[in-house]
């Protein structure tokens, strides 16, 4: 958000943006956020701060979303054996080609076909996120065979 002030608001969008970074990236009340504001000489009401939530958060959200890095085309499926409070539990990841984290699910052993459902929908989470099918890949051992192949 750029530092003027948007038609019919006092404030400039850095502050307005700034607010509402406060307000949703910690987990603050309307109020909390007003104090804080105030503590930085900045006065304005909870009621007003319902206002920029309401008007200004989609744009928000927007441009952070285009701040988000891409996902690579490839990934593959890692799990781990762990012990949580002496008790052996499986950790698996979906982890893309640059070594960025898509997914992670802690697994109890008595549950084996969890981890079909966990590649299942990280499959289908990455496939609606990229629109294209390119290639997802398990971690070649040979007890799996590999979830898709393109």
């Amino acid at each position: 958000m750029t530092d003027r002030k948007p038609y019919r608001h006092r404030f400039p969008l850095s502050v307005i943006g700034y607010a509402l970074r406060l307000y949703h990236r910690f987990p603050l009340s309307q109020r909390d956020v007003q104090e804080l504001l105030h503590e930085r000489g900045v006065q304005v009401s909870h009621e007003t701060l319902r206002q920029w939530n309401i008007k200004f958060a989609p744009l928000l959200t927007e441009e952070l979303r285009h701040r988000e890095p891409r996902r690579g085309s490839r990934w593959h499926l890692d799990e781990v054996c762990v012990k949580v409070g002496g008790v052996k539990h499986w950790l698996w990841r979906a982890v893309d080609e640059y070594g960025d984290v898509l997914d992670i699910l802690l697994q109890e052993p008595q549950y084996p076909t969890l981890s079909g459902d966990f590649v299942w929908d990280a499959t289908n989470r990455w496939i609606k996120s990229h629109r294209r099918d390119d290639s997802r890949l398990n971690d070649r051992t040979s007890s799996r065979k590999p979830i898709f192949t393109t």
